[in-house]
This record gives structure tokens, C-alpha cells and sequence, in this order.
């Protein structure tokens, strides 16, 4: 903290004008002089006049030979006076312009330092002021104007620091946003001008940063669209657009440092700024938009994995149950219909027993892709439930669609004619299937509608194998 000492309230400094001094001094010397002079005029006139003239001449001779001497000393006072003037004038020329060259000297070498001083001074006390960010508390007992002034100054000055502190940081703030930015931003003004870009352009095009790219803007374009324009040209033509239409979006072909092409699309849109139109315009690379689709499609089909069987190819468990829950949530929001069909390979032990698991995996997939083909509605969808077994979910079919499907599907596999000559009931690969069908409630669950088919393919089984059994959904009482 620095405290500014001043003067005790009731000492007033004396106030002196330029030349007060000097103009006294004359004023007494005149005086003094004057006043000599008349007393020495009336004193010499008292002696002359009773102790010299009245004795000889007489009280009316006297008075006649002091008025003539009287005269005679008059003309020699004037004669006196005319010379004292004249010096004083000369004394009063010496002394301005002594004054003149006194005041030019001390301002020369003398006040000017000493001004430049002080001015360091008031420098180095502002500097340490706004360093600390704060107002010196000084001791304010002089009262004065002037103490109140300069902590006026000094506030307003730190103020206004502060102000530009905070302008530069908000200035850099956004910069380093701008900068940081992964789509290439600029700005131009009605002239067509590069007033500002950020930086990733700049160094797509072999620039340090946008400052440095400015004026090399137009220069560092291809000279030749796709289309066969003029690139400047074209560029141009859209910014012109964009000043009259307030937005434009167009694709463009900018090139890099080495030479390559870069596909790219531009959004122009106009602003208004202090009174001015700009264009500001934002450009994506779509290059990094390709390859994130590539990555986004690589993406999709690793996750689409999980919910397919490796070995057919169609739907596994987990699909199922995922997607049975939505489909019977939106189901029971109108009370619709729902089937559901349990399917087994007959007799597939045996098959692999016999013609080895190479020859099993081939007839899982050949069952597998007839009963997915024989899915004609999108909302339908088969399930490999796990080894021989399959599921097939039929949204909106009630008992009729569920049992001719399910008749199609078993003629569908033995058409297939894959040998068994382990089959006790056909000399080619059969299927047994449970159906269930019933309307639906937000309340079943997954398990219950499993259950229900599996029960219905049980039935199947006992019943001698290649062949369905229906049954209404039940599991759920209400």
C-alpha cells in the first residue's frame, strides 16, 4: 500500500504570481524616493526662508527672493527627476530581461528535469497501483482538491486497466475456442476481404496459423472446380449470393500443401456487425466426414454382430430377448394379436452321429435360411434359439396365419431332402414345431410365451415328430 503524505490542513503554502516580487520592489523605491524628495524640498524651503532671506530682505523681499529661488530649484528637481527616470527605466529594461533569461534557464534546465521527474514518478506509483489492483488509502488531511483529483485519476486509470485485462482475456478465450475448432471458420467483409479465419485451414493449406493465411487465401484455392469454374471466380459468385440471400451452403473442392484435393462443404451466412455486413463461413472437411462413416458403419456392423449367430447367420437368443419385450410392450398398447412358434430339428443327434458335425452345421444352416425365407413380413423375425432349436416371433397373427405358416415351414425343410437314415419318420431331415398364440398384455412376459411354445413342441415330440401342435396362449391369468 502506498500512502501519499501531505501537508497539515491549517498551513496554507504561500501563493506567489509570476513577477509579484518585482513589481513591489519598484513600487517602494519610487515611493521612497518621492517622499525624500518632498521632505527634503519643504525642509530646505523652512531654512532658507526664516534664517536667510526674511533677516536681509524682509518679511516681502523674502518672500520674493524664495519664490525666484524656488523656480531655480524646481527647474533643477526636474532636471534631477528627468535623470532618476531615465535610469530606472534602464535599471527596469536590465531587470525583465534578466527575469526573461532567468525564466528560460530555470525552465530549461531546471524545471523541465524536474517536471520529467516527477512524471517517472507518478509512473512507477501507478505501476505498483495497478499491480495491487488497488486505490492508495492516503492520508487525507489536507483537504484539498487536489488529493481528491488524483485518487480520482488513479481509480479511473485502474479501471480502465481492469477493462482491458478483462477485453484481452475474453479476445483470447475466444480465439482459443475458434482455434480449437475442428471445422475451418472465416470472415469476410463486403469488399470480398479475408478479415479473419482460424487456424485449421491455414494449416491444412501449409500455414502456421489463420494470420499468416490471410492474404494467401484466394492464392492457395485450386484454379479449377469440379464443374469447370474458375475458383476464385465461383467463390466469389457465392459470397455475393450470400449477401443478398442471408445464407447459402455449397460444395467445394479446396487442395492441400502438397497439391491434393480436398472435398469440403461451405455454409455462408451473413452478419451484421457494427453497423456492417460480413460473411461468415463454415466449412466441413469431408474427408474426416467419410472416414467417420466408415468408422460409424464398422461400428454398426461389430455391434450388429452380437445379436446374430455366427453359424447361420440369422437372429440369436440375445436378439430375442431384447426385442420380444419391445414387441409385446407395443402390442399391448392396442391389445393385439401375437404368435409364437418353438421349432426343433428331429432326430439331430443322430444326424451329427452319423454324417459327422461338418455335415451337421451345413443342415443347421440350410433349416436355418428356410425358415428365415419363409418370412415375408418385416415385423417377423426367426431366432436360433440355441443348438437344434428355433424361434419364430409373428407380430399381429392370430391361430390361423401362426398354423399355415407352420404347415409351409414343415413341408419347406422335408423338400430340402437332406438325407437321415437315422430318422424313424422320414428319410430326409424333419422339423417338429410347438405354436402359441393369444392377445397380448403389458403384463406377460418373455418366459411366459416361450413356455406356452414349448410346451406345444413337447406335445409335437410325443405325438410321433414332423408335425405342429397349437395351442392358445395360457400362462397368463388376468
Amino acid at each position: 500500500m502506498i500512502e501519499i503524505e501531505y501537508p497539515q490542513k491549517n498551513v496554507e503554502p504561500p501563493v506567489y504570481s509570476q513577477g509579484s516580487w518585482v513589481n513591489s520592489l519598484i513600487f517602494k523605491l519610487l515611493a521612497g524616493l518621492v517622499a525624500i524628495l518632498v521632505i527634503f524640498s519643504l525642509a530646505a524651503a523652512f531654512v532658507l526662508y526664516n534664517y536667510y532671506y526674511k533677516p536681509i530682505h524682509g518679511e516681502s523681499g523674502a518672500v520674493l527672493a524664495y519664490l525666484d529661488l524656488y523656480i531655480s530649484y524646481y527647474e533643477l528637481v526636474s532636471e534631477i527627476r528627468i535623470r532618476v527616470i531615465h535610469t530606472l527605466v534602464i535599471i527596469v529594461a536590465a531587470l525583465l530581461a534578466a527575469g526573461i533569461a532567468h525564466l528560460l534557464i530555470i525552465k530549461k534546465y531546471v524545471t523541465k528535469p524536474i517536471k520529467i521527474l516527477i512524471d517517472s514518478i507518478n509512473e512507477y506509483k501507478i505501476s505498483q497501483i495497478s499491480d495491487k489492483r488497488e486505490i492508495p488509502k492516503a492520508k487525507l488531511n489536507r483537504g484539498d482538491e487536489l488529493a481528491s483529483l488524483e485518487q480520482a485519476i488513479i481509480a479511473t486509470e485502474i479501471q480502465l486497466l481492469d477493462t482491458v485485462s478483462k477485453l484481452e482475456e475474453e479476445r483470447n478465450f475466444i480465439n482459443l475456442i475458434m482455434d480449437g475448432s475442428p471445422i475451418a471458420m472465416y470472415m469476410f467483409n463486403s469488399d470480398f476481404e479475408l478479415v479473419y479465419c482460424n487456424d485449421i485451414d491455414a494449416k491444412l493449406r501449409g500455414y502456421e496459423c489463420g494470420l499468416n493465411f490471410k492474404d494467401k487465401f484466394f492464392a492457395s484455392m485450386p484454379k479449377y472446380q469440379p464443374d469447370g469454374s474458375e475458383s476464385v471466380e465461383k467463390f466469389k459468385e457465392y459470397l455475393e449470393k450470400t449477401f443478398e440471400t442471408g445464407i447459402t451452403n455449397v460444395t467445394w473442392m479446396d487442395q492441400d500443401s502438397d497439391g491434393a484435393l480436398v472435398p469440403g462443404e461451405i455454409t455462408n451466412i451473413r452478419v451484421l456487425y457494427k453497423g456492417e455486413y460480413y460473411i461468415v463461413s463454415y466449412k466441413k472437411d469431408l474427408r474426416d466426414m467419410s472416414k467417420m462413416e466408415d468408422k460409424i458403419s464398422a461400428l454398426e456392423k461389430q455391434a450388429s454382430k452380437i445379436y446374430y449367430d455366427e453359424l447361420t447367420g440369422i437372429f440369436n437368443r440375445r436378439h430375442l430377448e431384447e426385442q420380444l419385450p419391445r414387441s409385446l410392450g407395443a402390442l399391448s398398447r392396442s391389445s393385439a394379436s401375437l404368435s409364437l412358434m418353438m421349432i426343433d430339428v428331429d432326430f439331430f443327434k443322430q444326424f451329427n452321429d452319423t454324417y459327422g458335425h461338418d455335415a451337421g452345421d451345413r443342415c443347421l444352416k440350410a433349416v436355418a435360411s428356410t425358415i428365415s425365407g419363409r418370412m415375408l413380413r418385416a415385423r417377423d423375425f426367426a431366432v436360433r434359439y440355441g443348438g437344434e432349436e428355433f424361434v419364430v416371433v409373428l407380430p399381429y397373427t392370430d391361430r390361423e396365419g401362426a398354423c399355415k405358416l407352420a404347415e409351409t415351414l414343415l413341408e419347406s425343410i422335408e423338400r430340402c431332402e437332406i438325407p437321415h437314415e437315422k430318422s424313424t419318420v422320414s428319410k430326409y431331415v424333419t422339423i417338429s414345431i410347438g405354436v402359441t398364440s393369444g392377445i397380448t398384455d403389458h403384463k406377460q412376459s418373455i418366459s411366459d410365451w416361450i413356455k406356452s411354445a414349448d410346451e406345444k413342441l413337447y406335445l409335437s415330440k410325443q405325438r410321433g415328430r414332423n408335425r405342429f401342435t397349437f395351442g392358445e396362449f395360457d400362462h397368463y391369468k388376468a
